[in-house]
């Protein structure tokens, strides 16, 4: 098994034959040991991968290898930095065997590092301009950075890690990312200042606690074990985030949000009597887990916010378990009466909108509340109102920016026992469904309500796609949908999406107060129509509108991480 010694100038070539000691055409071959012991500071590229080597090692001097976008290949030999530095701009390490990285030497940059055994020593890996994908066991003594340079950085940990120092998270563009299977154990208290902790189904450990200020954010799915404080901001988002110890038990609170289809799950502490997180719910379908707090405990002194229909609040349940609302606060008593669970509610509801299903034991809470009956937002001069507020004369702001006058605001009862779903139940329509943040948030609708998309005023029934646009059917046996009058047929913004006021040139329908409107105008009213297509079937929709339309219900459903 032979030898090779760099024995190359300041920067040059690692295929470079006459570089080494001996000269070898190609560099050193399959199965080599290679030395990089020239004092100085030597730059040495890879420009093109490496055959399968023995060993690398870099023995003394200030000399950087440059891996670049290839790979560098090494056996059970391992790579030692006893000092200098290994770089990487997108490249990979595959190391069978061991990764040694001693104090002052260092592996910076974006690109993978594969190892099949242990990283150890006391220096540095850091990542920079991209994201460095560690997979392999990470041992007590290497330091885990980040640069907070304006390029983004992220340091994703996708094997197992034996307690490191805690990793500065100063800047905003820093990511610590966990993936689905790695395992990331702190052994001293993490401050995460500003830029994003993510988890994409692995696990967080810290026996000393994480701190998150504002305005840093942990996302994503997996377990968090340690005790979380401080203002910062948290999603649960991509399936099931745990939080196996208490948060916001002290100092600032957090902001706990829950994203479509996603669960938070709380399994100690939550806040305290003077201190309540905020857990919304962002979209639709989204749970709340608190089946693993003690009944009778009380400990989740959060606030709730945008309970909606298609939510769940999950509790350890016992038979007999019923509801109590008063005042916003939401209360689960068993059979004798006995409060086992208590949690405020912010919002408009009434004690009948709640529901409670027992089941393998647990109690699952939902509502019958819906965005549309809690106020549709639409615009106006002085900001967004919702829309049961509006009356005859209050001012609307349309598309164009005219403001325009309502002329009547009209209010349909719905009773759905005997009424036929397509035509009755609401369409909702997800926030950022029709474009970037378009809704701003989920809007419901009945389906005879347009909407302008891609020119074409679009039934809202049309635009049912199952995933982004919903047919709404938790929703109470009796509603109220409101449609807004002005003088001429206009689109106006609700929830900041182009939608179209009352016009009555097609089909009237019986409005609760109709008699109102026929007082207003005895002699009726002929509004012509906007110069729009209108399609009132999906088959009618254009194809252009329906590319679109998938592009975005594609770019809403939830990240499908890659599995390492």
């Amino acid at each position: 098994m032979a030898t090779y010694s760099w024995t190359g100038d300041e920067s040059d070539n690692w295929s470079d034959g006459g570089n080494w000691s001996p000269p070898v055409a190609g560099g050193p071959p399959a199965g080599s040991d290679v030395i990089i012991a020239t004092l100085g500071s030597n730059s040495i590229e890879l420009t093109r991968d490496t055959p399968l080597l023995d060993s690398v090692t870099i023995e003394q001097g200030d000399n950087t290898l440059d891996i670049g976008n290839n790979v560098l290949n090494v056996s059970y030999g391992g790579l030692t930095l006893n000092s200098g530095e290994v770089t990487l701009e997108g490249g990979t390490l595959n190391d069978s065997g061991f990764v040694i990285v001693e104090s002052g030497a260092a592996i910076v940059g974006n690109g993978v590092l594969n190892v099949g055994g242990v990283y150890a020593g006391s220096g540095v890996i850091e990542a920079s301009g991209g994201v460095l994908d560690l997979k392999g066991t990470i041992g007590p003594g290497i330091k885990l950075e980040i640069d907070k340079s304006a390029t983004h950085s992220t340091l994703k940990i996708d094997g197992l890690t034996t307690s490191v120092d805690a990793i500065a998270l100063t800047g905003a563009n820093q990511t610590l990312e966990v993936g689905q299977t790695g395992s990331l154990a702190i052994l001293r208290a993490e401050e995460a200042h500003r830029g994003t902790i993510q988890l994409d189904g692995g696990t967080l450990t810290d026996s000393s606690g994480i701190k998150l200020d504002s305005p840093a954010t942990l996302i994503g799915s997996g377990n968090v074990d340690a005790v979380v404080n401080g203002p910062g901001t948290v999603k649960a988002e991509g399936g099931t985030l745990t939080f196996d110890q208490g948060v916001d038990l002290q100092g600032g609170v957090g902001q706990f949000n829950i994203d479509f289809g996603s669960t938070l799950a709380f399994d100690g502490q939550v806040g305290a009597a003077h201190q309540q997180p905020t857990v919304e719910f962002k979209d639709n379908a989204g749970t709340l887990d608190l089946t693993q707090e003690a009944r009778g405990a009380n400990d989740f002194h959060g606030q709730i916010r945008d309970f909606q229909s298609g939510d769940k609040i999950e509790v350890a349940g016992a038979t007999g378990d019923k509801l109590a609302f008063s005042n916003g606060t939401l209360e689960v008593e068993n059979a004798s009466g006995h409060v086992e669970y208590k949690m405020d509610i912010a919002g408009n509801y009434s004690a009948s909108e709640f529901q409670l299903t027992e089941g393998n034991g647990v109690d699952t809470i939902t509502t019958d509340a819906t965005c549309f009956m809690a106020g549709t937002l639409i615009r106006t001069p002085k900001g967004d109102v919702p829309v049961e507020r509006l009356s005859c004369g209050d001012a609307v702001v349309g598309t164009d920016g005219r403001v325009r006058a309502a002329t009547w605001v009209g209010r349909q009862t719905i009773a759905t026992r005997f009424a036929d779903p397509l035509r009755v139940l609401p369409i909702r329509i997800r926030s950022g469904a029709l474009a970037e943040n378009v809704p701003s948030r989920d809007l419901l609708l009945s389906p005879d309500h347009a909407i302008l998309v891609e020119g074409t005023l679009v039934h809202a029934g049309a635009l049912v796609n199952g995933t982004s646009i919903l047919r709404e059917t938790a929703v109470p046996k009796i509603f109220v949908y409101y449609h807004v009058e002005v003088d001429d047929h206009a689109l106006i913004l609700a929830e900041g999406a182009p939608a179209e006021t009352f016009v009555d040139n097609v089909d009237r329908l019986n409005f609760d107060n109709w008699a109102e409107h026929v007082a207003l105008f005895p002699e009726g009213r002929t509004i012509e129509e906007l110069p729009y297509p209108r399609a009132k079937a999906a088959r009618q929709v254009p194809v252009h509108a329906r590319v679109k339309l998938a592009e975005r219900a594609l770019a809403l459903r939830p990240a499908r991480r890659a599995v390492a």
